[in-house]
């Protein structure tokens, strides 16, 4: 689950970077500007950059942390005390809110899933271990 978790976080950071440069090739445009409901999409999507690099790297953190309780000796892991259990069920959620996220036409539907994503049980345990974390899903 996890190395399909950090495909799909590679595959969808990769379309949404392919999805910027097509909007700042269309504003460098300058024999013809993009027309109106063009430069909302590209605003839309310059205003939503943070919040999505924000949740996929903390996707891809709970990958990699369930990648290193795998491979890990338990004495020698960052998180010891976080439950298996629990870093099971945030790669779990974070495969199912990144293949909503980022397929998603409708923002509105993108940002719901994303804001169920950050009130679940699991979500919050991890973003509490790590404080370093930019990830705003704090209480």
């Amino acid at each position: 689950a996890a190395r399909l978790l950090l495909k799909e976080v590679s595959f969808a950071a990769s379309t949404y970077i392919k999805d910027i440069d097509a909007a700042i090739s269309d504003i460098q445009n300058t024999d013809k500007p993009p027309k109106s409901r063009r430069r909302k999409q590209i605003l839309r999507m310059f205003s939503m950059a943070r919040i999505t690099l924000d949740f996929y790297s903390f996707a891809a953190f709970c990958a990699m942390l369930c990648i290193e309780r795998r491979a890990v000796p338990e004495d020698q892991q960052r998180y010891p005390n976080l439950a298996e259990d629990v870093v099971f069920l945030a790669v779990k959620r974070s495969r199912m809110v990144v293949s909503t996220f980022s397929t998603a036409s409708m923002l509105d539907r993108a940002l719901k899933a994303l804001a169920q994503f950050t009130v679940g049980k699991a979500v919050k345990a991890i973003s509490k271990e790590e404080p370093n974390s930019s990830v705003a899903f704090r209480e």
